[in-house]
């Protein structure tokens, strides 16, 4: 099977041109010579198609699939036709998964054509250094973007702007993004934010204006920053597993929203907030709700 280069109705014998007609979930992997999947017009072979999942085939042509709403892909190499094709033949997309690109990545044009996209997911491109401006402002129905292991990713650029819907945002393990952009501050339906793999917090967080939820996690950091005071609609934030945190920020007193802090894994940070005699229990003794675990 690994020398397959083409499936379509001639790869089996005696099939309409219409093959699949029932057919809603279509499962790929492990052809790494495929160069075309079904016809070129592979709406007239699987009409009903919704959900694409393909791993380990690194360059194949998309076919028109304006029905496809889910796309989960994993091992393809970057500068090939996968990807310009997922923009241009996949207008209906809702979801959409990128793992391990191999080479340099830029993302294409052709994606900002995805304005039904609400999910985004991209891991493990590890030569992925920006998100391009001109793609971000096509992405209007973004609600949830997960950036992870992309160990080059410097920016995610001004373009961040135009995601007028997204409410969940998660960046793991991306060292070189230190910085968020300036206008993040746009973002009023940003809600929800989760950050692992750091060494000290990306700035910028504090300029979301409507956070609700923070999320802090793996983070080799040793103290909170005290710009962490000037999210004042932060309602709910959890620590775990930052096992070099020493101490909280008095910052986060100012913090009058904060109803729910959770610390878990932390053994530093656990001691400092003692109930009644730790030295940061202070700064969150106000808190409503403290759920606090080795």
């Amino acid at each position: 099977m690994k020398n397959v280069k083409c499936i379509d109705g001639e790869t089996y014998d005696g099939v309409e041109e219409e093959a699949f007609p029932s057919l809603e979930e279509l499962r790929v992997k492990s052809l790494p010579n495929l160069e075309r999947l079904l016809s070129d017009e592979g709406v007239e072979m699987v009409p009903r198609l919704s959900q694409l999942r393909s791993e380990g085939v690194l360059n194949f042509k998309v076919p028109r699939l304006p029905c496809v709403e889910i796309l989960y892909a994993r091992g393809i190499e970057a500068g090939t036709s996968f990807i310009e094709g997922v923009g241009e033949n996949m207008v209906c997309l809702k979801t959409l998964s990128i793992e391990i690109i191999k080479g340099s990545v830029v993302l294409p044009d052709e994606f900002r054509r995805l304005g039904a996209l609400q999910e985004l997911y991209i891991a493990e491109c590890y030569d992925l250094e920006y998100f391009p401006e001109h793609v971000l402002e096509g992405l209007t129905s973004l609600r949830t973007l997960s950036i992870n292991y992309c160990k080059k990713l410097k920016s995610l650029s001004e373009g961040v702007r135009h995601l007028a819907c997204l409410e969940s945002l998660m960046i793991r393990d991306c060292p070189a993004l230190g910085t968020l952009p300036s206008n993040m501050s746009q973002l009023t339906a940003l809600r929800n934010i989760s950050i692992e793999g750091y060494s000290t917090l990306p700035y910028g967080l504090q300029r979301v204006p409507s956070l609700r939820t923070l999320d802090i996690s793996y983070c080799e950091c040793t103290s909170l920053p005290d710009w962490l005071g000037d999210m004042n609609t932060l309602e709910e934030l959890s620590i775990w597993y930052c096992k070099e945190l020493r101490s909280l920020s008095s910052s986060i007193q100012r913090l009058t929203n904060l109803s729910y802090l959770r610390i878990e894994g932390c053994p530093h940070l656990m001691k400092r907030c003692k109930r009644e005699t730790g030295e940061d229990w202070q700064y969150i003794n106000h808190i409503p709700k403290l759920k606090l675990e080795e």
